[in-house]
């Protein structure tokens, strides 16, 4: 019975592997090259009904075949789940095969000079220019220096300067007095508030917070539900916590801004979800370099965690903890 199920309807699905079998029953009988003691069983499987199709051994043929094909299915799931975590490690593991190749690229002697264009000029060099040439040259010997000394390099690489840190390893040695001083009165500038301009604004900002949190309410379980907890969270620190943003103690610290400020954003945008994406607090060490890490946004990809972005706070010299984000 369950071998000619197998040769005649293998592939159907229950209902018309019955149809199938029927079909053939009825018409093996009218083939001359039948023999005789096939079409008497088929004239008995008539007779009675077909009532062979509900006996023990058809229905374990499709017993089995049910757990197979679950078990099929559930294999495939597995492998699908198994090759999105491997492709995900293999992408992490070519991010991180491109950066050492091109830290061991920055170590090399630059062969040609290149030039940055800028409005400020040092004795004909770019102040671009002139960071860059320092990174390059710190980069070839990276292993020799200190924390301090990799993130000025890192800086340098990036054409990026930090004005606020004048400390013996910042790129503060890489200019003189005079130079510092004018990049610092050219691209460093602090806003002037008149309280005077604000006060009546601030008089609205109840009124505006009770507007963002009925705009949260009504935006529940939607796409934009995230957007307008942000808009009253930061309201609300022009209420209550002013202070931190003004800072005129100069006594905020980095964590100041990482509770009062960014935890709240960040949890917005990264709620539990579907995704499987978190964010992970707590200050640890990036795995590619010795530089803090404040916060981690992780996808969990079966039972693995998957840095997607690492993320470090520092405190700027007017009060604000600002956020520095690196995607992997």
């Amino acid at each position: 019975m369950a071998l000619l199920f197998e040769s005649t309807c293998s592939d159907l699905s229950r209902d018309l592997a019955t149809f199938q079998f029927e079909t053939t029953i009825d018409s093996l009988p009218t083939k001359e090259s039948c023999p005789e003691a096939v079409k008497k069983w088929c004239e008995n499987v008539k007779q009675y009904n077909y009532e062979v199709l509900d006996t023990d051994e058809a229905l374990d043929y499709w017993e089995m075949r049910k757990k197979a094909r679950n078990q099929l299915n559930t294999n495939l799931f597995h492998a699908d789940l198994d090759t999105a975590a491997s492709s995900r490690l293999l992408a992490v593991s070519s991010s991180m095969q491109r950066k050492v190749s091109n830290i061991t690229r920055m170590k090399r002697k630059a062969e040609t000079p290149k030039m940055d264009a800028d409005s400020l000029l040092f004795d004909g060099v770019s102040v671009g220019t002139t960071i860059k040439r320092h990174g390059e040259a710190l980069a070839g010997r990276y292993e020799e220096l200190n924390n301090k000394q990799k993130h000025a390099a890192g800086l340098c690489l990036n054409s990026i300067i930090d004005l606020s840190d004048e400390s013996a390893d910042s790129q503060r040695r890489f200019f003189s007095d005079e130079e510092w001083a004018m990049m610092k009165s050219k691209y460093q500038f602090s806003i002037k508030r008149n309280k005077q301009v604000f006060k009546p604004l601030f008089k609205k900002i109840n009124k505006t917070y009770q507007s963002a949190r009925n705009s949260e309410s009504a935006a529940l379980n939607s796409g934009k539900e995230h957007i307008f907890n942000i808009y009253a969270h930061i309201i609300n620190i022009y209420r209550h916590r002013r202070s931190s943003l003004n800072n005129n103690m100069k006594d905020s610290t980095e964590l100041d801004g990482l509770v009062k400020l960014w935890a709240e954003v960040f949890e917005s945008l990264f709620p539990d979800s579907q995704h499987n994406v978190k964010c992970r607090w707590g200050e640890s060490k990036a795995h590619h370099n010795n530089y803090k890490v404040d916060c981690r946004v992780i996808a969990i990809i079966n039972t693995q965690k998957v840095d997607v972005s690492t993320t470090v706070v520092t405190l700027i010299n007017f009060g604000f903890s600002a956020f520095s984000a690196q995607s992997n």
